[in-house]
């Protein structure tokens, strides 16, 4: 079939061609297909010009969600093919984009770990099932996991949390065993271990027992 005109709507382009049928594709697409009116596009070509148009545009998508926030390559992936983009595209892009640096589980698994610790103080535990949800690699995990284990910030962070927590939970007038109970499911729920938690509820509460709660 023979392209018998180019019209350019935005940033789209739509090809017309003798046969009557049309091809909409990105401008910078058809720049680079180098077609101009009068060439013949044959069947081998229109689908090689609809395969670039749909890697174009899921890589576009890809950059769009990294421009909001990292990204592990699993988490791409779901949004890219909630788009119904073709799998082999897909994978083509992410593929591309790890090469190019801008998709890396591990370094998103090591600033995920650095941000849910320093900034939400969550523990490791809930860290951990975090990290499966996204996708990432027991290797990975293991391994960023590792560099942050024994780091003493997880006892403070806990410690701090306890405090406000308890502060809270004392005008309830709950008797010593429900408020031990209430600050270690608090904690649990916050992703830190048992470990951790009984550490903390001996710290926090030291100086009450079930006598010393007023009512």
């Amino acid at each position: 079939m023979i392209l018998t005109s180019v019209r350019k709507i935005r940033n789209k382009i739509i090809l017309n061609f003798d046969n009557s049928e049309k091809l909409e594709i990105a401008y910078e697409v058809y720049l680079n297909s180098g077609l101009i009116k009068g060439d013949e596009v044959d069947k081998k070509k229109n689908e090689k010009l609809k395969y670039e148009n749909e890697f174009f545009q899921a890589k576009s998508s890809a950059y769009r969600y990294l421009g909001n926030r990292n990204h592990s390559s699993f988490e791409l992936r779901v949004k890219l093919t909630k788009k119904e983009y073709q799998k082999l595209i897909i994978e083509k892009v992410i593929e591309d984009l790890r090469a190019k640096g801008y998709v890396n589980d591990q370094k998103f698994a090591e600033s995920f770990v650095k941000n849910r610790i320093e900034k939400r103080k969550e523990g490791i535990v809930k860290i951990n099932s975090e990290l499966r949800k996204k996708g990432i690699s027991n290797e990975i995990i293991s391994d960023v996991i590792n560099n942050f284990t024994d780091d003493p910030i997880h006892f403070q962070n806990a410690l701090q949390l306890a405090r406000k927590k308890h502060q809270s939970l004392i005008k309830k007038n709950l008797d010593f065993q429900k408020l031990k109970g209430r600050l270690f499911n608090f904690l649990k729920g916050k992703g830190y271990t048992t470990e951790i938690i009984l550490k903390v509820l001996d710290t926090v509460l030291v100086n009450e027992s079930e006598d010393d709660i007023e009512y």
